[in-house]
């Protein structure tokens, strides 16, 4: 299953390298593993105007493109 990891670039509550290690913790192949730093810190990745209207909407269209791919009736479900 796809994952899709997103770290703000100023978070002193979960920095970005702390949850990039999540990587080396799930099944999901490297390749199937995206990274994204946002800017801003910890509440600024979620309430941010620029992510709210940039960083989420993106992230959005990644749910929906794996949707389809992960879906009920897939071979990944």
């Amino acid at each position: 299953m796809p994952l899709r990891l997103v770290a703000g670039e100023h978070d002193d509550i979960t920095p970005r390298e702390e949850l990039f290690q999540a990587e080396s913790l799930v099944g999901t192949p490297k390749g199937e593993i995206e990274k994204t730093v946002a800017p801003g810190g910890h509440i600024g990745l979620f309430m941010s105007k620029r992510n709210v209207a940039d960083v989420w909407p993106a992230i959005g269209r990644w749910i929906l493109a794996h949707e389809t791919a992960v879906g009920p009736g897939s071979k990944s479900a």
